[in-house]
């Protein structure tokens, strides 16, 4: 409460000063016998521009890290928008220059723009932008032996910052230009994340180290700087370009324990614990790329087209982990003392990659004509790893073990072709109706070689070398139809066949329907649209495989079966746009968005439903039944006043009173209402000054399912995990004063 308050007069201090301020303006501006001309009078520059600060309050009862995480704008003085033109009336070396800033304050991203150009020789544009990233969500990564908890094990607060900065120099020629342009990218800041530790499978002592996972602290750090450089101009009637560009990006991240940590598991006799560990992360790369492109029109009837890009990606990584503490194993029940476990891990990747797409468009008659895309992607990866680890430890006694050590390697190609070609044709039979057709081949093939990695003795040897080939078809309709003048219906529908993201499970079965109206009449404007989507992906789960006696003898614990992955959606949105005259105008609209997943799974049951664990073939489902709706109200019912009314509500249901009844069983969602109504007066108090005043209400309500087998296991702690809800609501009042220069009297209606 006495935060709150604070804010609160911290808000209404600021209030009262800008209330003083724009009341003492505005008595100056009465006073004033002088109108502001059109713009200052420059002869050589016409300058427009303005600037709007104020402050904004804050009042969040609730879970202000589920706040946090959404919305994140904080209180206090902000610079909201402001903008800087200048137009050069004479010859100068520059015809127009822009600066335009948003969002810099307590904002949680914001962005700078500066243009500046003179026609015929250069353009200039650039964009410096930051956004400040928090998460930290209690269902989330929680901490599994909490029975209540406390807030997620994997949470963020880094800032990134991204910039842009391009040059055309004689923009305007058709026969030659330039371009130049450089970005960075840099991301850092403090987070928790989660590591096991030990993992150890030694040759001198063979003992199996059971390990512990703990939550530790992460500084996350990584950067990019991209440098492009290319040409484009006409040559013997073709559109010609080649750019090339060098990418270098570096990532830093560390992951550390403080001090002493008992780990996940609170156990005295089962758990581990760390005195310290450090890990670090250390990447460098680079990426050459060169893009090549073609283009002309011959004779206004056929059109030809060509891309082809060249990229090369080169990256060296290394680990280097050093941890302290203790730990059990599989055949010493007192535990053993960890003094020293150090781990090194270098690798390196190489990918060069080539992609082209050739096509062209053939128009027979002004009704009809046809067109064609060929384009083949491939590449070969080879990229290697090597990792050391050395123990030394000794018995809970203090007795020494012998020196331990481990070390594997691992080398991998990957090769990868893809040809695809899409065939289209398009008919307008009249005005009124028209119709389009298509048909898309792809042809995949790859192969895997290299040297598997042995580490662990249970899991079966990649087969080496292996290839696989694949081919996938899918047909494409659409039409289109006025059956008035102001109305136009768009529908179209595509069938087939397409490569999964996995490359070794089967092709997706998708079908994809698509239905859009526009309907104009009067002042208003009416949208109603549906996507109906089905994807179903075949294929048969990985056999499992258990080893016992000595020597080691590896056997299918579960072999393959046959399961399928389905997702379905259904989704409808409406909207509609009403705009009387210049002063006012309505918009509303409603979606809803209906998605089911269903995947078949294999889960090990173990105790207390079964004595022994036993892999149990399931199902995993997901809901989604969101219902999106939401208005805008713009108003200018005074020469001195404009209104803005909003208001968005989602309303997600999800599974509803669906429940398991099976442990092996998966079905989940997440049901939650989120409402933010929003309120904006403007006040044109003279005219180079307006105020602002509004208010945003954010409303968050969220209703996760019971799962009755979600139970967690631990010597201290036993029973169900709860997960606190994270509602929140959210005060944000905010007033700001926008002072225009160079601006004429009639800036505004």
């Amino acid at each position: 409460m006495t935060s709150n308050k604070i804010r609160t007069t911290i808000l209404s201090a600021g209030i009262c000063l800008l209330t003083l301020s724009v009341s003492v303006l505005a008595q100056k501006a009465t006073t004033t016998t002088a109108t502001p001309s059109a713009n200052p009078i420059d002869e050589n520059y016409t300058i427009t521009s303005s600037i709007e600060f104020g402050v904004r309050g804050l009042s969040v009862n609730g879970s202000n890290e589920k706040y946090r995480s959404d919305v994140n704008y904080k209180p206090g003085f902000r610079i909201f928008d402001s903008s800087f033109n200048v137009d050069a009336k004479k010859d100068r070396f520059f015809d127009h220059a822009l600066l335009q800033t948003s969002g810099w304050g307590g904002d949680p991203s914001g962005y700078f723009r500066g243009n500046v150009d003179k026609t015929g020789s250069y353009k200039f544009t650039s964009t410096v932008r930051r956004n400040n990233y928090y998460n930290n969500l209690s269902n989330f990564a929680p901490t599994w032996s909490q029975p209540v908890s406390l807030g997620s094990q994997h949470q963020f607060n880094t800032n990134r910052n991204m910039g842009d900065f391009d040059l055309v120099l004689r923009p305007d020629s058709e026969n030659f230009r330039v371009r130049l342009g450089y970005s960075y990218n840099r991301n850092e800041g403090p987070g928790l994340y989660t590591m096991r530790w030990p993992a150890f499978t030694g040759t001198v002592n063979t003992t199996s180290i059971r390990g512990e996972e703990f939550n530790t602290q992460s500084k996350w750090g990584s950067n990019a700087d991209d440098f492009r450089a290319g040409v484009e101009g006409k040559l013997l009637g073709f559109n010609l370009g080649v750019n090339y560009g060098h990418r270098i990006f570096r990532d830093k991240t560390t992951f550390y324990l403080p001090g002493f940590n008992s780990g996940n598991d609170p156990s005295l006799t089962s758990g581990s614990s760390a005195n310290s560990y450090n890990r670090a992360y250390l990447t460098k790369g680079d990426t050459n790329y060169y893009n090549f492109f073609i283009q002309r029109t011959f004779a206004d009837k056929f059109d030809f087209a060509g891309r082809a890009i060249y990229s090369v990606v080169n990256s060296n990584v290394k680990e280097n982990d050093l941890g302290i503490g203790r730990t059990y194993t599989t055949n010493v029940n007192t535990g053993i003392l960890l003094d020293n476990d150090s781990m090194y891990v270098t690798g390196n990747a190489k990918r060069p990659q080539t992609r082209a797409d050739v096509g062209f468009t053939y128009r027979a008659t002004d009704k009809f004509r046809i067109s064609n895309t060929f384009s083949f992607d491939q590449f070969n990866g080879t990229g290697g790893e090597n990792f050391y680890e050395t123990l030394s430890s000794r018995l809970s006694s203090g007795v020494a073990r012998p020196y331990d050590y481990s070390s594997t390697n691992y080398w991998r190609i990957t090769s990868y072709h893809k040809y695809t070609n899409l065939i289209e044709a398009d008919y307008q039979v009249n005005r009124m109706f028209s119709f389009n057709g298509g048909y898309r081949w792809s042809h995949r093939k790859e192969g895997l070689n290299g040297l598997p990695n042995a580490f662990n003795t249970t899991e079966k040897a990649f087969p080496y070398p292996e290839e696989a080939e694949n081919t996938t078809h899918a047909g494409i309709f659409g039409v289109r139809v006025r059956p008035m003048k102001d109305w136009t219906i768009y529908a179209d529908a595509e069938i087939g066949e397409a490569d999964s993201v996995f490359t070794r499970t089967e092709n997706n079965s998708y079908s994809t329907f698509r239905v859009r109206s526009i309907t104009r009449f009067n002042k208003w404007t009416l949208n109603l649209s549906t996507i109906i989507r089905d994807n179903s992906n075949p294929g048969f789960s990985e056999p499992i495989y258990t080893q016992s006696g000595t020597p080691p003898v590896v056997s299918i614990l579960v072999p393959e079966r046959e399961t399928d992955a389905k997702f379905k959606t259904r989704n409808f949105t409406g909207s509609i746009d009403w705009t009387p005259n210049p002063n006012w105008n309505l918009s509303a609209g409603y979606t809803y968005d209906h998605q089911t997943s269903h995947v078949d799974v294999i889960v090990p049951v173990g105790a207390p439903i079964n004595t022994t664990t036993i892999f149990t073939p399931g199902i995993s489902e997901y809901y989604v039944r969101n219902n999106f709706f939401f208005f805008d109200l713009s108003a200018h019912p005074w020469d001195r006043m404009t209104a803005f009314v909003s208001y968005r509500i989602d309303n997600d249901s999800g599974q509803g009173d669906l429940r398991i009844t099976r442990p092996q069983d998966f079905i989940s969602s997440y049901p939650m209402k989120y409402q933010t109504p929003e309120v904006r007066l403007s006040f044109k108090l003279t005219n180079r000054i307006d105020w602002d005043l509004g208010y945003r209400y954010y409303s968050y309500r969220e209703n996760v399912p019971y799962t009755p087998f979600g139970s967690t296991s631990s010597t201290i702690v036993t029973g169900l995990q709860n997960y606190p809800q994270q509602n929140y609501t959210a005060h944000l009042p905010y007033t700001a004063l926008r002072i225009y220069f160079g601006r004429s009297a009639d800036r505004r209606r």
